[in-house]
């Protein structure tokens, strides 16, 4: 019984620390979520659903477009692209609080008009401006229509069933 109520309180602490530690990780991320948010006219936030122990807790995310008031991002509420630019808005801004030489992006602009496609690859352009030292692979069948003089872009694209590389180097 003693071990039992050693273990109990062990596990407490340890829950606390899990939640005081998302909790830090939330209020960094949150102001970066709100900004790369505002720049496609949208507001939102990211809230830690607690629920009843670790097992039932997540992340959730909210957003509003076109002046409405932010709601839990779902799939009945918000249009594929808009719930992908919450998603990009998300990973982004999370991106910025993980040191890794690599960062990739896959079809991530797929249902994305060209306003809102436009607006993330600016925020992906953005990022990697701060990034000294860190690539971006960024995986699209778009064309680009955003590009930075600072970045090296380099584009493989499929033309007429034929491979096409280009190239754009940083000045």
């Amino acid at each position: 019984q003693e071990n039992r109520k050693l273990l109990l309180a062990e596990l407490e602490g340890r829950k606390k620390v899990w939640k005081e530690a998302i909790a830090r990780l939330l209020e960094t991320v949150n102001p970066d979520y709100q900004s790369i948010l505002a720049s496609t006219d949208a507001t939102g936030f990211i809230r830690l659903e607690e629920g009843g122990g670790i097992e039932e807790a997540g992340i959730e995310l909210f957003v509003g477009f076109r002046g409405t008031a932010p709601t839990t991002l779902d799939p009945f509420t918000q249009s594929g692209g808009e719930r992908s630019v919450a998603l990009m808005a998300f990973i982004l801004s999370l991106q910025s609080r993980i040191v890794s030489p690599m960062r990739a992006m896959d079809e991530f602009d797929i249902h994305m008009d060209p306003k809102n496609r436009e607006a993330m690859f600016k925020m992906i352009l953005s990022h990697i401006r701060g990034r000294q030292g860190s690539q971006y692979l960024v995986i699209t069948p778009s064309i680009l229509t955003v590009f930075d003089k600072t970045a090296h872009v380099i584009t493989v694209q499929a033309v007429h069933g034929a491979t096409e590389v280009s190239e754009l180097r940083a000045k």
